[in-house]
């Protein structure tokens, strides 16, 4: 004889029996009619509510009891678990991290590319026509700080910026002069690494009066003698 299950809560049923040992209800006089469940093909009681194998509610009947709430609940919540077990173990999801992964690195490279490549070593005719944002590094003469000699109020800055003479070719410091550590070195050699931030020029007044020069992000600064 077939196995029978009780079509209110899917529990096995005991053979002969008028009453569900689990949850009490009566079993329908049609309880050994059969049908099958709709999403994983199982032989189950044709008034089941719940596939007793695989979890699937096979209707929406109306739910009575806290219990009832949370016995559908679990079953539910089993259901999404398993489900996304399966997906987790699956090619499919291999292939969503493959690609997610993919396409950070195609996201990230021009910084991954940048931050890999080395400092290019350049001389002032580099520093005569350089190119923006390109990692490059030379030595200079520092000669100073730009020197405005007018009143706070009529500065476009707060401050003045370091001056590095390259050859014949002049450059300026970006940020403030304090963060760099140059002062008293006046005459002396530094080393230079980092970046144009463009290709513009500008002509700025110094204690050896006006010169032009382009501005320059220093990644690292080093006096070397």
């Amino acid at each position: 004889m077939d196995a029978r299950y009780c079509s209110q809560c899917g529990e096995k049923l005991e053979n002969n029996s008028n009453f569900c040992t689990s949850c009490g209800f009566k079993v329908s006089e049609n309880e050994n009619e059969t049908k099958f469940c709709h999403n994983c093909g199982k032989k189950i009681d044709a008034n089941a509510e719940i596939c007793p194998k695989c979890g699937v509610r096979l209707e929406n009947p109306l739910i009575n009891t806290a219990s009832d709430v949370l016995d559908r609940g679990k079953v539910e919540v089993s259901s999404f678990f398993d489900g996304l077990n399966r997906f987790i173990h699956s090619k499919n999801f291999i292939i969503l991290v493959l690609a997610f992964v993919l396409l950070c690195l195609i996201v990230a490279s021009p910084s991954i590319i940048k931050f890999i490549t080395p400092y290019k070593e350049v001389d002032s005719s580099y520093i005569a026509n350089p190119v923006a944002h390109e990692k490059v590094k030379f030595t200079g003469e520092y000669i100073g700080t730009t020197d405005w000699n007018l009143p706070y109020f009529f500065y476009y800055s707060s401050y003045d910026y370091d001056v590095i003479r390259v050859g014949d070719q002049y450059l300026f410091l970006q940020g403030n002069p304090s963060s760099h550590d140059l002062a008293g070195y006046e005459g002396h050699t530094v080393y230079l690494e980092g970046e144009f931030a463009n290709t513009e020029k500008s002509t700025e007044p110094t204690q050896i009066g006006d010169v032009v020069g382009g501005w320059f992000s220093a990644h690292k600064i080093k006096v070397i003698d």
